[in-house]
């Protein structure tokens, strides 16, 4: 047969278990709040609380900091968490930064 229903059908593209975390974190962020200098309290989640609560999986949890702190620094934004994701939570910003920052490291 000449017509491939494969061949048509939009390519999607699989998220890495890391991935996913960071994109649940932030969900998790807006939807139940963001805090910091704590992982977690009645306000909501800091990033680091976020990306823990996210999986049952230590690994992506870890690889999930790991390739966020890694996205910091390649944009420049590396020296202002110091040598963690904690630490980066916990300068000025808003929510909204956060969890956009943590999307796009996600890419």
């Amino acid at each position: 047969m000449l017509y491939d229903k494969k061949r048509w059908e939009p390519k999607v593209k699989k998220l890495a278990g890391w991935q996913q975390v960071l994109l649940k974190a932030a969900d998790l962020i807006d939807e139940k709040g963001w805090t910091k200098h704590t992982n977690h309290n009645e306000y909501g989640y800091c990033a680091r609380g976020a990306i823990i609560e996210s999986t049952w999986n230590p690994y992506y949890a870890i690889r999930a900091m790991f390739k966020l702190r890694a996205y910091l620094q390649q944009h420049g934004l590396g020296w202002l968490g110091g040598a963690s994701v904690s630490s980066w939570n916990d300068h000025e910003f808003s929510r909204s930064y956060v969890t956009l920052t943590m999307r796009k490291a996600a890419e």
